[in-house]
């Protein structure tokens, strides 16, 4: 657990047994009023303001090296008073999130394992606790496959009962591999031939969009272009640069790496650790203001409520049925100047 860090305004004291939060019953089972009794920002500190400095984002957490067992880790939690009966819900940052540069949400975790506790353990063995304990409790939990490097879990234990006093604890974590090659699916040529007509005062807008049906975006970045990087070899290796290690990596395979091709840009690949991701960059034209640029035939298609810019405008695709024609047959439908335009985008202020 979060208890000491080289940062020294990050923790001002060391909270074994208090960092809990209670929720009566039965509305400690519901995910909703959880959230909001500890809200975003404070899931590390149980919501207790006055222990705010365990939410601290930092490098400097003590980070547990964590070796996968069959794809599975152990998790132990000792109590003072290991209250029975009770409950573990335990979560894991999503791929990607960085938990040194942002603070933790709920948006940030997924659930991976719950766990009834009846009975609690008391042979310590070769792993005895560092602080006065009467009993523990010790089960396997699932990693997902696609999981690695830094991360961190959040567990819930809470006792079943009708005070529902609650425990919120973060665990900062560092995923290995355990010697096994990490997989890579490769969704094809990082610098897209539109990107030819790139000039100053342009911007690259490159995106990776997870595998769900909303197709979220998981690298959302923008470059602007002048005259100093309209070269690719210098505006590629810049925008590889900022693409997390933990979604993606640009370049081409080399044994178990992949390795930036600088003096040819154009034969590099994107590859990422999860299947069913895809990528999309675009021109984002000089004047066409802070949105992504139009991309014809997009794929997955625009959504009602999307906002693109075109030709030094900015378009809103329209409200469901008409939201259906802004990916389509850009002739018709390529916002401001398609012939049949209007149907499927409004003209943004």
């Amino acid at each position: 657990m979060r208890g000491v860090s080289q940062d020294k305004r990050a923790v001002s004291g060391q909270q074994w047994n208090e960092v809990a939060h209670l929720i009566a019953a039965p509305g400690y089972n519901d995910p909703e009023i959880v959230k909001k009794a500890v809200p975003d920002g404070q899931l590390c500190s149980a919501g207790d303001k006055k222990k705010d400095g365990l939410n601290g984002v930092s490098n400097d957490w003590y980070r547990t090296d964590i070796t996968p067992d069959n794809g599975k880790m152990n998790v132990r939690i000792i109590g003072t008073a290991p209250h029975v009966p009770s409950f573990a819900k335990v979560f894991l940052t999503k791929p990607g999130f960085d938990p040194t540069t942002a603070p933790l949400t709920w948006n940030d975790l997924v659930l991976i394992h719950t766990e009834q506790l009846t009975v609690a353990q008391t042979d310590w063995g070769t792993t005895p606790p560092a602080i006065s304990a009467s009993g523990y409790f010790r089960f396997p939990v699932p990693i997902p496959a696609e999981q690695f490097g830094k991360a961190t879990l959040f567990v819930q234990w809470q006792r079943i009962d009708p005070a529902g006093e609650g425990f919120y604890n973060c665990s900062d974590i560092n995923i290995l591999g355990a010697g096994v090659p990490e997989r890579w699916f490769d969704l094809g040529q990082f610098i897209d031939a539109v990107m030819k007509d790139l000039t100053p005062g342009d911007a690259v807008h490159f995106r990776i969009l997870d595998n769900t049906p909303q197709a979220k975006e998981v690298v959302d970045i923008t470059l602007p272009i002048d005259a100093n990087n309209l070269d690719a070899k210098i505006w590629g290796p810049q925008l590889a640069n900022q693409i997390p290690s933990s979604i993606a990596k640009v370049g081409e395979k080399d044994g178990n790496d992949i390795v930036f091709n600088a003096a040819d840009p154009q034969v590099n690949s994107v590859f990422v650790q999860v299947k069913g991701y895809s990528k999309a960059m675009a021109i984002v034209e000089a004047g066409g203001g802070e949105y992504p640029a139009y991309v014809p035939n997009k794929s997955p298609p625009y959504k009602p409520g999307d906002v693109v810019s075109n030709k030094g405008a900015n378009y809103v695709c329209k409200p469901y049925p008409n939201s259906g024609w802004c990916s389509q047959s850009p002739s018709y439908y390529e916002p401001g100047v398609g012939s049949e335009w209007t149907d499927a985008w409004d003209k943004k202020d």
